[in-house]
């Protein structure tokens, strides 16, 4: 399964697993013998739909890959480029030269995700994170997606709760996983895109359970407190077929701050 962000561009697969049904901006998940590949299916005229996932991180903090971080831009060198769609609030796009933040904090209905943000490996990411939290562009949105068979993600960041919004620009790839003999453990926060390169947007999902599957999500940051929230929200199940839908536990995140 793969999350998904607007962006306007066609998704590497163009048609959702049996018994699940098509949607706008719709990011699926299939099963092989051998892997797990993310699916993302975007519609005509919408904004991109589930963003795909990116970590970088262990629950514990620690990287999750090795070397440089694949992507990472100095400061002033972040480049984000409209996608052509109209966001799902109305926001301006990140100055790229202002403040990295170090710490974001996810009020919720069902209580406070705390998050350490991956600053240094992901300052275009993170610096975009910022400004929509600065903007109140995910204040009062859903966690639209959770997934419990295969992959074990929470996926938020749509304020529309469709799965197809996002702030109607990009942002770069980075700290891309890649070589790490876990991508994704448990507590790893990455964005979503459109399974397209550099197709992030504002879309993001958080790892409960260690998960295996391609590389290719921007790892943003770790999970430091209140991960009890994602497995409580998890553990109510799935509100659709295929372990992949609402969650049946509605959660909303109230208010969505850095410093």
């Amino acid at each position: 399964m793969h999350p998904s962000e607007p962006s306007g561009q066609q998704p590497p697969w163009d048609t959702p697993p049996p018994g699940v049904p098509p949607k706008r901006a719709w990011i699926g998940w299939l099963v092989g013998a051998c892997a797990v590949v993310l699916v993302l299916c975007c519609g005509g005229g919408g904004l991109l739909a589930y963003h795909h996932w990116s970590a970088g991180r262990s629950a514990a903090g620690s990287p999750s890959g090795s070397g440089a971080p694949h992507g990472s831009a100095a400061a002033g060198a972040c480049r984000y480029r409209s996608d052509g769609h109209k966001p799902a609030r109305a926001v301006s796009p990140p100055d790229p030269t202002s403040a990295l933040p170090t710490t974001a904090v996810l009020t919720t209905n069902r209580g406070t995700i705390t998050i350490r943000l991956a600053a240094d490996k992901a300052p275009c990411t993170v610096r975009s994170l910022a400004s929509l939290a600065k903007q109140k562009f995910y204040d009062g949105s859903p966690c639209h997606r959770l997934t419990t068979r295969a992959l074990w993600v929470l996926q938020c960041g749509d304020p529309s709760g469709t799965g197809s919004g996002g702030p109607g620009y990009t942002v770069p790839d980075e700290n891309l996983p890649t070589g790490a003999t876990h991508p994704y453990p448990r507590g790893t926060v990455a964005m979503a895109n459109t399974g397209s390169p550099g197709s992030g947007g504002s879309q993001f999902f958080i790892c409960y359970q260690d998960d295996t599957i391609p590389p290719s999500y921007a790892v943003l940051g770790t999970v430091t407190g209140g991960l009890s929230v994602v497995d409580k929200v998890a553990a109510a199940g799935v509100d659709g077929p295929n372990g992949d839908g609402e969650p049946k536990l509605p959660v909303t995140i109230t208010t969505f701050t850095t410093r």
